[in-house]
């Protein structure tokens, strides 16, 4: 079987994605509470300032010159946006041009000498779909009593519909994996929340007819910043294909191409190959 490869229209899909969410400061796709002020992107009141970031550039983590992947990161970004209560926000991202992929993560940090505002309602991301019959496909997480475990679900988006997904007791796949995809006219977006912790996701079409609020972070966050402290967002990943996930050859697509970009761009080297394969096997029933 040949190679699943990522094709041009769409990585001219996120290239459009990316500029649309991150070419102006004040539509970046973050939003946040500060104090009694609610803020979507860095519009009025912030100073912004952005920052090339050199291939090879992992969120977060800068390029040290060493291959640990098959495939590097083409380019990246860091956004800073300072606010006047000391708070500076910064947006990291990374992308993947040829794997139609990007992703990014966000940081606060105190600068100021005082407690900083009350932060809250954080979202790593914060955006909206369009296109027609948007359908939702998710994942039940892990459970050793539930037959369900690892089962894929799908829903339609309808009018109205409000679905937000979470885990069980801060473990992040505990009855809920982080991995969604949405499909949107006739183009799928799959979404990952990268998070070790109690992470959210939440598919909104309350308010709209043909388009999809999506949003995702940390649940329940409600705490000020200390001089110097820094917390960070779950990291979010989004792969565009220029293929519907419901059915069988959309699926598959879809399913292979974000199996290579983990392979290519996530998977460790060791010894300049990837590792094999191990396997572990416990019996949490007899543990005492």
């Amino acid at each position: 079987m040949s190679k699943i490869i990522t094709n041009e229209k769409e990585k001219e899909t996120a290239a459009a994605r990316y500029a649309e969410w991150f070419s102006d400061p004040a539509k970046i796709p973050v939003s946040f509470r500060l104090g009694n002020e609610v803020y979507h992107g860095f519009g009025e009141g912030f100073s912004v300032t952005r920052e090339p970031l050199p291939a090879g550039t992992q969120v977060g983590t800068p390029f040290d010159g060493l291959r640990r992947y098959r495939s590097l990161s083409d380019r990246g970004e860091k956004i800073t946006a300072k606010h006047p209560s000391g708070i500076t926000v910064t947006v990291m991202t990374a992308v993947y041009e040829n794997y139609g992929t990007f992703e990014w993560a966000v940081y606060f940090r105190n600068e100021g000498t005082e407690n900083s505002p009350v932060l809250s309602e954080v979202n790593a991301a914060d955006l909206s779909f369009g296109g027609q019959d948007p359908c939702l496909h998710y994942f039940i997480g892990d459970d050793s009593e539930d037959r369900h475990a690892m089962k894929p679900e799908s829903i339609l988006l309808r009018p109205g519909i409000s679905l937000e997904i979470q885990p069980f007791g801060g473990r992040p796949t505990n009855f809920m994996l982080p991995f969604f995809r949405l499909s949107t006219g006739e183009e799928t977006a799959v979404i990952s929340v990268g998070w070790s912790g109690q992470w959210r996701c939440r598919f909104d079409t309350v308010n709209a007819i043909r388009s999809v609020r999506m949003s995702a972070g940390q649940v329940n966050l409600h705490a000020y910043l200390t001089p110097g402290e820094e917390i960070r967002t779950p990291m979010m990943t989004f792969l565009f294909a220029d293929c519907r996930c419901d059915c069988e050859a959309g699926e598959d697509r879809v399913i292979n191409l974000w199996r290579r970009f983990l392979i290519d761009c996530n998977m460790r080297l060791i010894n300049g190959g990837l590792g094999y394969t191990r396997k572990c096997v416990t019996q949490p029933m007899q543990i005492r």
